[in-house]
């Protein structure tokens, strides 16, 4: 990753990070616009690093959930804003535990 996104900041970061509203995100520094972006959008966005380590082999991925012109939830309802964070952290848990499988697969396959 050599330009600005969200999903380089998260995985320098090593954390999920839940934006509620985009455009909160991009005075707060923590969200970079693209060419699928435009300002006058709203939108929220979920990304979790994950990073798994077998004999010395990593394995990177970057979990994105991105929706464009909708928000996913009230941005300054701090409840509401964490009801909807704790559900896609639920969702980016089972995920994590398939790449770790598939990460498994993957490092069986090489032959190591």
């Amino acid at each position: 990753m050599t330009s600005n996104s969200t999903a380089k900041y998260c995985y320098n970061n090593g954390e999920s990070i839940f934006i509620p509203d985009l455009r909160k995100g991009i005075k707060e520094g923590i969200f970079y616009e693209s060419e699928r972006y435009n300002r006058r959008k709203s939108g929220s966005l979920y990304c979790k690093p994950v990073r798994v380590e077998i004999d010395n082999k990593s394995y990177i991925y970057i979990f994105t959930i991105v929706i464009y012109g909708e928000l996913l939830c009230t941005p300054y309802d701090l409840d509401e804003c964490n009801a909807t964070e704790k559900i896609f952290d639920q969702i980016s848990d089972r995920i994590e535990l398939e790449l770790y499988l598939n990460s498994m697969k993957k490092y069986r396959e090489s032959g190591r």
